[in-house]
């Protein structure tokens, strides 16, 4: 069960081989440019769940400077879907927190939580259009 439950949890739409979160990453940091960074990636731990909240299934720390970055993925069960439409895709997540990277030089200014929240937004657009169009959909 354990096992059907990975492959469900890693599968390719329409089947293929399972890619682990450093396969998902590694494809995807050249293609965003990325492929020169130094990045680690693991499944959240209750640390980093806590640190997270309860509303981000993901989260990346970095150091622009030195171009070096963690990602952190909270496993599908430890998610809090916000409505029933919000599916769990974690090559999504992995791809919206590399674009954090992409776009990690612009400058924040004074914190705004209202252009915060819209960055976040198109940014997630644009993880699921590349995902989307990487699987032909």
């Amino acid at each position: 069960m354990l096992s059907r439950l990975w492959a469900a949890f890693f599968m390719p739409k329409g089947g293929g081989r399972v890619q682990t979160l450093e396969e998902i990453c590694k494809e995807w940091a050249p293609r965003l440019g990325l492929g020169h960074w130094e990045i680690s990636i693991r499944w959240a731990d209750e640390k980093d769940i806590e640190e997270m909240g309860p509303w981000a299934d993901a989260h990346v720390k970095y150091k622009f400077c030195v171009e070096r970055a963690a990602i952190r993925v909270k496993k599908e069960e430890d998610c809090k879907p916000i409505d029933a439409s919000d599916s769990y895709d974690a090559e999504e997540l992995i791809v919206h927190e590399l674009l954090h990277l992409v776009f990690a030089h612009f400058p924040d200014g004074e914190p705004d939580e209202l252009k915060t929240d819209l960055f976040d937004t198109g940014i997630d657009r644009i993880a699921k259009a590349l995902v989307r169009l990487k699987r032909g959909e």
